[in-house]
């Protein structure tokens, strides 16, 4: 693909690969937003269809504004 990283959600787990050497890996940290803790984004996601699905998205600008300021 080429592209330099992808997040991945398949309904349960959420993860971030980025391209190294040709091949993607999983890692802890993305690249792009290296303030940003991947247990809560996946904590984020496992709410949907549990919550509003606006007021959720409401929330995740929320918090993703404070962890990169």
């Amino acid at each position: 693909m080429g592209v330099p990283e992808i997040w991945r959600y398949d309904g349960s787990y959420f993860s971030i690969n980025i391209l190294q050497d040709k091949k993607y890996i999983a890692v802890e940290q993305s690249l792009s937003f290296p303030n940003l803790p991947i247990s809560e984004i996946s904590n984020f996601s496992q709410q949907v269809g549990q919550k509003d699905y606006l007021d959720l998205v409401r929330e995740f600008r929320k918090w993703v504004k404070s962890q990169i300021q």
